[in-house]
């Protein structure tokens, strides 16, 4: 595949996959001339949004791309080479051990709060109410039914061993997934009439809060499904970006003094400034960021 084809492919002018006007050029099909280009590694035909240049493809949410691909190459086979490059682009999986998960986050669903709940309190997690209001970003808690005829919000183990005679298990779980400071209130002992901070009761139940909290990181990962299930999440929906590497080198840019030499990087981002019609020009001094500008407008 020649130079001039892929430049004109990779429209410098437009900065787009100039595909229909190839086919006219090379009188070929469609489908033909694009298994040239995903062969070649030039570009790529996104299911969802057409053909798109290498650089923009392979990158962005890439775990999200590959997905979209795998379903599309089952029903056609021009989308096989998709599959084959961004699986070469995924980025490396975070191992569990590096994922810090903390008691609130968002993305671990209310069951598994209450499993947690259910853990510390000796019970089933039937007996444990736990929702998460999306639109609100706020966690409510609560005691399900009565475990085996015992009332477990008056329960030494909610009120003693992971809560206090003040506040209970269930107010410090609600407190610490909503990240709430704990605050107990007491009669002003000089006769006021306001009540005032009883600073031992609220020091004592901040100390619960956290322990409930070093209790749920060292719970999180002990189980296998579990592990499985929120690591392949965790990096599925928080791990997925690949950054843009703009790749300018097919760019003839006809009219330009022969004498000046545009180098790689320059070229660069020449094609960026083309294809999104911005771009950040942070060279050093001395590499050529006119020479650069001028290119890109022209």
């Amino acid at each position: 595949m020649n130079a001039v084809f892929v430049s004109n492919v990779l429209n410098s002018e437009l900065g787009r996959v100039a595909i229909a006007s190839m086919q006219e050029q090379m009188d070929k099909e469609v489908l033909e001339v694009g298994k040239q280009l995903a062969e070649q590694g030039l570009a790529y035909s996104d299911p969802s949004e057409g053909w798109k240049p290498a650089d923009q493809y392979l990158s962005g949410n890439v775990r999200q791309k590959l997905s979209l691909a795998r379903a599309a190459a089952a029903n056609d086979p021009q989308y096989a080479s998709n599959v084959k490059a961004l699986e070469a682009v995924q980025p490396d999986d975070v191992h569990h051990d590096q994922i810090e998960v903390r008691l609130g986050s968002p993305w671990v669903p209310p069951s598994d709060i209450a499993n947690f709940a259910a853990h510390l309190l000796g019970t089933n997690a039937e007996h444990v109410y736990v929702k998460y209001n999306e639109s609100a970003g706020e966690w409510h808690t609560d005691y399900g039914n009565t475990y085996h005829g015992k009332n477990l919000r008056k329960s030494r183990t909610a009120t003693q061993v992971w809560g206090t005679k003040d506040k209970d298990f269930i107010k410090l779980l609600g407190a610490a997934l909503n990240g709430k400071t704990v605050r107990v209130m007491m009669p002003d002992p000089a006769g006021g009439e306001k009540s005032v901070l009883d600073q031992e009761a609220t020091g004592a139940a901040a100390a619960k809060v956290q322990e409930i909290k070093t209790a749920f990181s060292e719970w999180i990962w002990t189980d296998e499904e579990r592990r499985n299930r929120l690591h392949r999440h965790y990096n599925d929906n928080y791990n997925n970006i690949r950054n843009i590497k703009y790749n300018g080198a097919h760019q003839s840019l006809p009219g330009s003094n022969p004498s000046i030499t545009i180098r790689p990087h320059q070229k660069n981002a020449i094609w960026q400034v083309v294809t999104t019609g911005t771009g950040l020009l942070g060279h050093e001094v001395g590499t050529g960021k006119t020479f650069t500008m001028i290119g890109a407008a022209m």
